[in-house]
């Protein structure tokens, strides 16, 4: 459920990233990888022992978390 919130976060750090600081696709494709994979390790972390409408409020959660965060 919480794909959106990746989604969003990668969106933020590529505009930034590119318009700010000029860095190069190859680059920025790599290090908008990098920081979605961290950002999603703590939902993975804690939402793994989660089973059925509890993983899916948990991802829920996470993603207005960072939809307010934005």
């Amino acid at each position: 459920m919480s794909q959106a919130a990746f989604y969003g976060t990668g969106a933020y750090l590529t505009a930034i990233l590119s318009s700010r600081f000029d860095v190069p696709f190859t680059l920025l494709l790599v290090i908008v990888a990098i920081t979605s994979g961290a950002l999603a390790l703590p939902v993975v972390l804690f939402a793994r022992r989660l089973r059925d409408l509890y993983f899916t409020l948990a991802t829920l959660a996470w993603q207005v978390l960072v939809y307010s965060a934005m």
